[in-house]
């Protein structure tokens, strides 16, 4: 039987259609949008260059300078234009602020919630480790469950999530989440893996979700360029300063992403190329993987491994998430074939 080459941690897939954008910008001189006495008709031709469209407004100080301060803001509106039916209701929320990937927002959503005395959050089993982390360097609790429907019989609380679920990559229906809701719970949503999946509407429009994230990692593969963006119904006070320290190079990164590719188009192309990948794995070790709704990912249940020999469930013992199952990241077995 052959050893696995998934990895238990979860590395972004560097896209082909990702890097060429990548290596698109970077032959456009951007200078001029680092400088504050940049002409505004000098910073929309650059952008035309970096092919955004001419209606892409340029924020503009009073002095008919590029506002670098709000440079921002019509990135952010146009990436939730083109996710409206992807994150329905995104455009609800009235504080939006860039950050570096979904981490950065949450940490600072974990800093106003100690702010406002909260002292424990809820979160699924095997979920993902940022949540507990971030919460314990704040002095927060966090009390695990093993399946969002118990939420409705708890304490009201705050509830921290991803969907789809860092636990194996598959979506959690919108039925799920809003009967969960029905426990009084406010709700912090992670749609770190938004993007990587088929086609799905992701439900925010619940006032009791208070704050959603949303990253280019998982999805695009810009891990390492640390884009995303925090989403609040109210001000989030420490993330303020991200109008002043945001990474504009990943802003527009994220944009002509967002705006060539989109959060469909990848899936569309490689779900079947990880259908394979799962179908070889099987072949090979005979443990009978399933394809996650994230296409980086496959997945076991926790019943699917009664009937693995002791080889086996040695072999899978690492990748255990909780009463979720087993998680398998894909990301070596694309990078082979790229």
């Amino acid at each position: 039987m052959k050893n696995l080459e998934t990895m238990k941690t979860v590395y972004s897939y560097y896209f082909p259609q990702v890097a060429e954008i990548v290596r698109r910008q970077e032959t456009v001189d951007k200078t001029p949008l680092f400088r504050t006495q940049t002409p505004i008709a000098e910073a929309g031709e650059i952008l035309h260059q970096l092919g955004f469209p001419l209606d892409l407004e340029v924020p503009a100080t009073n002095e008919g300078k590029i506002n670098l301060d709000a440079l921002h803001e019509p990135i952010i509106d146009r990436i939730v234009q083109i996710y409206q039916d992807t994150a329905v209701g995104l455009d609800r929320f009235d504080h939006r602020y860039p950050t570096a990937g979904s981490s950065e927002g949450i940490f600072h959503y974990f800093a106003s919630l100690k702010a406002r005395g909260v002292d424990i959050i809820y979160t699924l089993e095997g979920e993902y480790e940022g949540f507990g982390e971030y919460a314990k360097s704040f002095g927060i609790s966090t009390l695990q469950i093993a399946h969002i429907s118990q939420l409705a019989r708890m304490p009201k609380g705050v509830f921290v999530f991803s969907n789809p679920s860092a636990r194996d990559g598959n979506i959690i229906g919108n039925d799920e989440v809003y009967f969960a809701l029905s426990g009084g719970h406010e709700i912090a949503y992670d749609l770190a893996y938004a993007g990587s999946t088929y086609p799905h509407q992701f439900d925010l429009t619940h006032p009791a979700i208070s704050t959603v994230f949303l990253s280019m990692s998982k999805p695009y593969g810009l891990f390492r360029f640390r884009s995303g963006f925090a989403f609040s119904r109210t001000p989030i006070p420490s993330l303020y300063a991200n109008k002043w320290f945001k990474h504009i190079n990943s802003l527009l990164l994220s944009l002509e992403i967002a705006d060539s590719i989109g959060p469909k188009k990848l899936a569309e192309i490689y779900k079947p190329i990880q259908a394979s990948f799962v179908n070889q794995i099987n072949d090979e070790t005979g443990l009978g993987l399933r394809t996650s709704d994230a296409l980086l990912l496959a997945h076991l249940k926790a019943s699917d491994v009664h009937h693995l020999d002791h080889q086996q469930r040695d072999l899978i013992a690492t990748y255990v998430r909780g009463n979720a199952g087993y998680r398998f990241c894909l990301t070596p077995y694309f990078e082979k074939v790229r």
